[in-house]
Protein backbone atom coordinates (compact mmCIF):
# COMPACT_ATOMS: atom_id res chain seq x y z
CA UNK A 1 0.00 0.00 0.00
CA UNK A 2 2.87 2.52 0.71
CA UNK A 3 4.66 1.59 -2.42
CA UNK A 4 1.42 2.47 -4.19
CA UNK A 5 1.16 5.56 -2.49
CA UNK A 6 4.79 6.95 -3.68
CA UNK A 7 4.21 6.10 -6.87
CA UNK A 8 0.93 7.93 -6.77
CA UNK A 9 2.84 10.78 -5.29
CA UNK A 10 5.65 10.74 -7.72
CA UNK A 11 3.01 10.56 -10.55
CA UNK A 12 1.65 13.46 -9.34
CA UNK A 13 4.27 15.98 -8.92
CA UNK A 14 5.48 14.64 -12.69
CA UNK A 15 2.09 15.59 -13.56
CA UNK A 16 2.48 19.37 -11.91
CA UNK A 17 5.65 19.64 -13.28
CA UNK A 18 4.72 18.85 -17.05
CA UNK A 19 1.64 21.25 -16.44
CA UNK A 20 3.89 24.17 -15.13
CA UNK A 21 6.36 23.95 -17.65
CA UNK A 22 4.20 25.81 -20.82
CA UNK A 23 3.96 28.38 -17.84
CA UNK A 24 6.86 29.01 -17.04
CA UNK A 25 8.20 28.64 -20.56
CA UNK A 26 5.71 31.61 -21.13
CA UNK A 27 7.09 33.92 -17.80
CA UNK A 28 10.79 33.49 -19.25
CA UNK A 29 9.89 34.56 -22.93
CA UNK A 30 8.11 37.57 -21.33
CA UNK A 31 11.19 38.16 -19.34
CA UNK A 32 13.70 38.10 -21.81
CA UNK A 33 11.42 40.11 -24.12
CA UNK A 34 10.93 43.12 -21.57
CA UNK A 35 14.53 42.67 -21.49
CA UNK A 36 15.03 43.60 -24.83
CA UNK A 37 12.65 46.43 -25.28
CA UNK A 38 14.38 48.52 -22.30
CA UNK A 39 17.83 47.34 -23.71
CA UNK A 40 16.84 49.65 -26.39
CA UNK A 41 17.29 53.18 -26.04
CA UNK A 42 14.62 55.91 -27.64
CA UNK A 43 11.64 54.38 -29.13
CA UNK A 44 11.00 50.89 -29.07
CA UNK A 45 11.44 48.71 -32.43
CA UNK A 46 7.43 48.47 -33.63
CA UNK A 47 8.29 44.41 -34.12
CA UNK A 48 9.53 44.11 -30.51
CA UNK A 49 6.50 45.90 -29.36
CA UNK A 50 4.11 43.67 -30.98
CA UNK A 51 5.99 40.59 -30.00
CA UNK A 52 5.90 41.67 -26.62
CA UNK A 53 2.69 42.48 -26.08
CA UNK A 54 1.40 38.99 -28.19
CA UNK A 55 3.65 37.68 -25.54
CA UNK A 56 1.52 39.13 -22.99
CA UNK A 57 -1.92 38.89 -24.52
CA UNK A 58 -1.35 34.71 -25.08
CA UNK A 59 -0.26 34.59 -21.55
CA UNK A 60 -3.72 35.79 -20.62
CA UNK A 61 -5.24 33.79 -23.11
CA UNK A 62 -3.38 30.51 -22.20
CA UNK A 63 -3.35 30.87 -18.08
CA UNK A 64 -6.00 33.27 -17.40
CA UNK A 65 -6.98 32.36 -14.07
CA UNK A 66 -2.84 33.26 -12.94
CA UNK A 67 -2.63 36.17 -11.05
CA UNK A 68 -0.02 37.57 -13.51
CA UNK A 69 -2.33 37.67 -16.33
CA UNK A 70 -4.11 40.80 -15.29
CA UNK A 71 -0.51 42.37 -14.73
CA UNK A 72 0.28 41.79 -18.36
CA UNK A 73 -2.86 42.39 -19.89
CA UNK A 74 -2.02 46.20 -18.28
CA UNK A 75 1.73 46.26 -19.31
CA UNK A 76 0.43 45.26 -22.86
CA UNK A 77 -2.34 48.26 -22.98
CA UNK A 78 0.22 50.28 -21.66
CA UNK A 79 3.13 49.60 -24.08
CA UNK A 80 0.41 49.71 -26.89
CA UNK A 81 -0.84 52.98 -25.76
CA UNK A 82 2.83 54.69 -26.08
CA UNK A 83 3.23 53.27 -29.07
CA UNK A 84 -0.20 55.30 -30.43
CA UNK A 85 -1.78 52.14 -31.25
CA UNK A 86 -5.13 53.35 -29.32
CA UNK A 87 -7.60 50.88 -30.08
CA UNK A 88 -5.98 47.80 -29.80
CA UNK A 89 -4.88 49.62 -26.41
CA UNK A 90 -8.38 49.97 -25.06
CA UNK A 91 -9.38 46.44 -26.90
CA UNK A 92 -6.31 44.79 -24.62
CA UNK A 93 -7.63 47.28 -21.63
CA UNK A 94 -10.95 46.32 -21.66
CA UNK A 95 -10.49 43.07 -21.50
CA UNK A 96 -8.55 43.42 -18.19
CA UNK A 97 -11.42 45.59 -16.76
CA UNK A 98 -14.49 43.15 -18.12
CA UNK A 99 -12.80 39.31 -17.02
CA UNK A 100 -10.45 40.61 -14.00
CA UNK A 101 -13.10 43.33 -12.76
CA UNK A 102 -11.44 42.74 -8.87
CA UNK A 103 -8.22 42.61 -9.63
CA UNK A 104 -5.72 45.68 -8.06
CA UNK A 105 -4.81 46.26 -12.41
CA UNK A 106 -8.77 46.98 -12.93
CA UNK A 107 -8.46 50.54 -11.58
CA UNK A 108 -5.63 51.68 -13.35
CA UNK A 109 -6.86 49.97 -16.64
CA UNK A 110 -10.19 51.92 -16.64
CA UNK A 111 -8.66 55.02 -16.20
CA UNK A 112 -5.78 54.29 -18.54
CA UNK A 113 -9.05 53.15 -20.90
CA UNK A 114 -10.42 56.45 -20.86
CA UNK A 115 -7.53 58.47 -21.24
CA UNK A 116 -6.72 56.87 -24.45
CA UNK A 117 -10.25 57.67 -26.02
CA UNK A 118 -9.56 61.37 -24.51
CA UNK A 119 -6.56 61.85 -25.73
CA UNK A 120 -5.56 59.20 -28.91
CA UNK A 121 -8.47 58.32 -30.11
CA UNK A 122 -10.40 61.30 -29.29
CA UNK A 123 -13.94 59.84 -28.36
CA UNK A 124 -14.97 62.45 -25.78
CA UNK A 125 -18.30 60.95 -24.99
CA UNK A 126 -17.02 57.46 -24.66
CA UNK A 127 -14.27 58.98 -22.56
CA UNK A 128 -16.44 60.86 -20.03
CA UNK A 129 -18.54 57.97 -20.05
CA UNK A 130 -15.18 56.07 -18.44
CA UNK A 131 -14.12 58.59 -16.25
CA UNK A 132 -17.86 58.86 -14.75
CA UNK A 133 -17.67 54.66 -14.75
CA UNK A 134 -14.25 54.91 -12.99
CA UNK A 135 -15.60 57.75 -10.48
CA UNK A 136 -18.52 55.34 -9.40
CA UNK A 137 -16.48 52.40 -9.24
CA UNK A 138 -13.37 53.14 -7.94
CA UNK A 139 -14.37 56.57 -5.61
CA UNK A 140 -11.70 56.13 -2.85
CA UNK A 141 -9.20 55.45 -5.52
CA UNK A 142 -5.66 57.51 -5.63
CA UNK A 143 -6.95 58.55 -8.97
CA UNK A 144 -10.17 59.33 -8.40
CA UNK A 145 -9.27 63.01 -8.12
CA UNK A 146 -7.49 62.69 -11.32
CA UNK A 147 -10.67 61.23 -13.60
CA UNK A 148 -12.98 64.12 -11.84
CA UNK A 149 -10.16 66.77 -12.95
CA UNK A 150 -10.30 65.08 -16.27
CA UNK A 151 -13.96 64.75 -16.93
CA UNK A 152 -13.86 68.67 -15.35
CA UNK A 153 -11.40 69.90 -18.26
CA UNK A 154 -12.72 67.46 -20.99
CA UNK A 155 -13.01 68.83 -24.53
CA UNK A 156 -11.22 72.15 -23.29
CA UNK A 157 -8.11 73.45 -25.40
CA UNK A 158 -5.31 74.10 -23.04
CA UNK A 159 -5.77 78.12 -23.63
CA UNK A 160 -9.16 77.73 -22.38
CA UNK A 161 -7.05 76.00 -19.13
CA UNK A 162 -5.02 78.47 -18.61
CA UNK A 163 -7.48 81.34 -18.57
CA UNK A 164 -9.70 79.13 -16.14
CA UNK A 165 -6.72 79.14 -13.68
CA UNK A 166 -5.97 82.28 -14.41
CA UNK A 167 -9.16 83.38 -13.22
CA UNK A 168 -9.09 80.86 -10.14
CA UNK A 169 -5.84 82.57 -9.05
CA UNK A 170 -6.91 85.73 -9.58
CA UNK A 171 -10.43 85.30 -6.90
CA UNK A 172 -7.93 83.50 -4.83
CA UNK A 173 -6.03 86.87 -4.44
CA UNK A 174 -9.04 89.22 -4.00
CA UNK A 175 -10.66 86.42 -1.45
CA UNK A 176 -6.77 86.64 0.47
CA UNK A 177 -6.59 90.27 0.68
CA UNK A 178 -10.16 90.55 2.27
Amino acid sequence: MQKLSTISLIALIALFAACSAPRKNAVDRISALEKQMTATAGKPDSSKVEMLTNAYTDFARQFPKDSLSPEYLLKAGGLLMNAGNGLKAVQVLDQLTRKYALSKQAPQALFLEAFIYENLIVNLPKAGELYRQFIFRFPNHDMADDAQASLNNLGKSPEELVREFEAKAADSVKVARK
